[in-house]
């Protein structure tokens, strides 16, 4: 079983970029951020998408064209993705390779049927301001799917897998202890923890672990916005070992669904046109609709750039 692959799983903008960093930073194990193209791709029903159509498709994939990775078209699908962490240890010259899947990674287990897991969550009161700022969602109503889809692939996951296989962490807990979370990870993975592993913000963007990272949302939402969350993640948030404020809170009626909805796509809008200019908005639309392998990948890699420029 030590053989077999490890992958982080969990909703964005719950923490899995800096921990992802600290296990990079360890000196045996190099990891790889947002691998979601290798299920992405792979049908619900566990179908393998067609090679040569797949790799067309990766060559326009702003996540994957960072990596430098090769693509050969002549493997099987199952060799082509195990071939990436093969590529990652060699350009890295360490021994073990994982990787952060955001969305679908009960997919993974088709691939790899011995896979493990780390299960890192966050508090959604947290992460849907966060999931705001980013420009995906006009709403904590909205703005919460994220984390309750990558949560309910987790329950697909943890009941396809034996305990052994998975440890599940706590976002306020690796603030709170980073070590001792990092050394759960290192023991799962097969190595001994590493204080390199923690010294991850000297060459990154990332500051250190600040415990007063939590619990934010205490100070930042409204009663509102804190009864809509819990409206739609109570159950799951309380099953994650999170206290609700609200009991059993209601969520909005149907008018007020209508307009939720409403504002999340004016938002959402607003957000990419901010990002991205009116003009090069506009031309991404026009482009997709009229002429999708013409000019709309010389857009999409314009607005690559930019989105990779305001990524932490």
């Amino acid at each position: 079983m030590k053989d077999s692959p490890v992958f982080l799983v969990g909703a964005e903008r719950s923490g899995t970029t800096m921990l992802r960093l600290m296990l990079d930073h360890h000196p045996r194990i190099a990891w790889l951020n947002e691998f979601e193209y290798a299920v992405d791709m792979v049908g619900q029903d566990g179908g393998y998408p067609d090679v040569a159509e797949y790799v067309q498709w990766l060559g326009q994939h702003r996540i994957f064209r960072a990596t430098g990775f090769e693509a050969d078209s002549t493997l099987g699908y199952e060799q082509l993705i195990d071939g990436f962490l093969a590529q990652r240890k060699t350009n890295t010259g360490k021994p073990i390779a994982g990787a952060t899947v955001h969305r679908d990674f009960d997919r993974l287990l088709k691939l790899y049927p011995e896979a493990r897991f780390i299960h890192l969550v966050r508090d959604p009161r947290d992460v849907s301001p966060s999931v705001i700022k980013m420009g995906w969602a006009g709403n904590v109503y909205t703005a919460c799917t994220p984390w309750i889809e990558a949560e309910q692939c987790w329950d697909r996951v943890e009941a396809l897998t034996s305990d052994e296989r998975w440890i599940q962490i706590r976002y306020e807990d690796l603030l709170e202890n980073p070590q001792q979370q990092l050394s759960r990870a290192c023991e799962l993975i097969g190595v001994e923890f590493d204080p390199a592993m923690l010294g991850f913000h000297e060459d990154t963007s990332y500051r250190p672990p600040d415990s007063s990272a939590s619990q934010r949302w205490k100070k930042t939402l409204s009663k509102k916005q804190v009864r809509l969350i819990e409206s739609r993640c109570g159950e799951t948030l309380i099953k994650r070992g999170y206290e609700g404020v609200h009991d059993r809170a209601r969520g909005p009626g149907a008018a007020g669904r209508l307009y939720l909805s409403a504002q999340n796509r004016a938002w959402r809008m607003k957000a990419r046109i901010d990002r991205f200019g009116f003009g090069l908005w506009m031309r991404a639309i026009v482009a997709k609709r009229f002429s999708p392998n013409g000019m709309y990948p010389r857009v999409k890699a314009r607005m690559d750039e930019i989105t990779k420029s305001r990524l932490q």
